[in-house]
């Protein structure tokens, strides 16, 4: 993820990219070897409360950033 899309980011979508690189650190696979292949990390979000807030000054990534997928 561009650092310019980091800004815009929700929090939530942030820490369960984080949690998920993690998790497969804690189960012994190295994220980078996966690069390349047909892998799929499928997680879930409850709540979307970030994306409802005041969006008049997003800009460039405030859409995918707000938005309850990544």
């Amino acid at each position: 993820i561009a650092p310019s899309e980091v800004l815009a980011m929700d929090p939530q979508q942030r820490l369960m990219l984080e949690v998920s690189w993690e998790a497969l650190e804690h189960a012994g696979i190295d994220p980078l070897s996966l690069r390349g292949s047909a892998t799929g990390v499928y997680t879930g979000i409850f709540a979307a409360s970030y994306g409802n807030r005041d969006t008049g000054g997003l800009q460039g990534y405030g859409l995918t950033g707000t938005s309850i997928s990544v």
